[in-house]
């Protein structure tokens, strides 16, 4: 593909996020899988190029987006596209929108003087703190409530690129032999059974990942999976499984003694575990599609609950735009339901996991008020107690209550995750 062609490409992918900003959609990196699923010809060095231009705009959308709005001009691909090149001479971007075969078209007289004039609103020295730190207007005021004058830099570490980690299958291999087949690999910081990558292989064509010797989860997630603090023999519930990536996690950590039931209300999603369970060997998980007759069974009930993802930007960095107060307010009714439910399924002496990928308060700590307001048979269990932490120097969670753990990318290196563990005490 040429220089042009690639940039075509990223008009159309913008164009297919601008679409689904309302409606919601499919991450950023499934986006441009299926673009490129549709056209085979292009190499590996386009697909790296349009996606890094792609991550680009989504990375700086909302400057890019301030400036058509100071501009009077609509969004779309093509403006967009044009904002993240006006670094270049008008030169350098009238060969990129050429008009040839697979280019983009000539810019219209409309777009040049956008051209113009979005060079001189990107000079302006008065950009809102919003606008200069890519979060919408109305998060930022929730998130500076969370950490105050550390924000910007919490918010620095979302916007940086976020590593490859994998979960090591330690009932099969050590961490030290898998690390051996990954040149440059270092074992992760915290979790004891990670492995951070040095690049990014096709992972899922390795050998070790078709062999059940590893799994792509970040060190975040396998803390949280740490602190439901399982044993084997123990019964637990992994109420909104998904896929099924903690469910493995704790099945791991079981070492194959005791059941892990995976549970979600979308069996599709759930479906998927079962594949991903026989190559790694995990034969103490079931999936479950009734809990009734379930009340007071479980040593654990895992609510790895639905919530905004603002803890995964640096991943999906296009999600922050797809947010809203309304979304938000959606995620937190569920979330209180689902802890309502889960909570009539730990046995006494048992424990309740909370865990979002959320760093919002009003989907974190403030559900977690709420619930032992109403529910005085719980209480929360400090985490850096938990079987595990005790070990490991973990940086000070970034919480508003010092028993649950709030990671961030920038404090600990992870995706942000929010856990709290509570013991049901009769």
């Amino acid at each position: 593909m040429t220089p042009s062609a690639r940039l075509q490409a990223v008009i159309e992918l913008v164009e297919g996020y601008l679409g689904t900003l309302e409606a919601g959609g499919p991450a950023g990196d499934q986006m441009v899988l299926h673009y490129f699923s549709k056209r085979r010809y292009a190499g590996s060095k386009d697909r790296r190029a349009v996606r890094e231009q792609f991550y680009t705009i989504m990375r700086q959308f909302g400057l890019f987006t301030w400036v058509c709005q100071q501009a009077g001009h609509a969004l779309d691909g093509r403006r967009l596209s044009l904002a993240q090149l006006l670094g270049k001479s008008s030169d350098e971007v009238d060969i990129l929108f050429s008009g040839a075969k697979f280019s983009p078209e000539p810019l219209s007289e409309e777009e040049q003087q956008f051209a113009e004039t979005a060079r001189n609103i990107l000079a302006r020295p008065d950009r809102p703190v919003w606008v200069e730190r890519n979060v919408p207007d109305w998060l930022y005021g929730r998130l500076e409530e969370r950490f105050g004058d550390t924000l910007p830099e919490q918010l620095e570490g979302l916007e940086a690129r976020a590593p490859l980690d994998v979960r090591v299958n330690t009932t099969r291999r050590s961490v030290d032999k898998v690390a051996s087949a990954f040149h440059g690999s270092t074992p992760t910081p915290f979790s004891p059974f990670g492995l951070r990558l040095n690049d990014e292989p096709n992972l899922q064509q390795h050998k070790l990942f078709r062999d059940g010797l590893v799994d792509i989860q970040d060190e975040g997630a396998q803390l949280a999976a740490l602190a439901c603090s399982v044993q084997p023999g123990m019964q637990v519930l992994d109420y909104c499984a998904g896929a099924g990536g903690k469910s493995l996690a704790i099945a791991q950590l079981m070492d194959g003694k005791g059941q892990v039931f995976a549970h979600d209300q979308d069996p599709d999603r759930l479906s998927r575990l079962v594949p991903r369970a026989q190559r790694q060997k995990l034969r103490n998980i079931q999936l479950i599609n009734s809990l009734e007759d379930t009340s007071n069974v479980f040593d654990r009930v895992v609510l790895d609950v639905p919530c905004s993802g603002t803890g995964t930007w640096r991943r999906n960095p296009e999600q922050r735009w797809r947010q809203s107060p309304e979304l938000v307010a959606k995620y937190v009714e569920t979330q209180a339901q689902i802890l309502v439910e889960g909570a009539k399924l730990v046995k006494p002496g048992g424990q309740l996991v909370y865990i979002t990928c959320s760093i919002l308060p009003e989907e974190d700590e403030q559900r977690i008020m709420s619930f032992l307001e109403e529910h005085r048979n719980y209480s929360l269990a400090a985490y850096d107690t938990l079987p595990g932490f005790t070990e490991i120097n973990l940086p000070p969670s970034q919480s508003l209550l010092s028993e649950c753990l709030l990671m961030t990318p920038a404090t600990h290196g992870t995706d942000g995750f929010f856990v709290a563990v509570m013991d049901r005490v009769n």
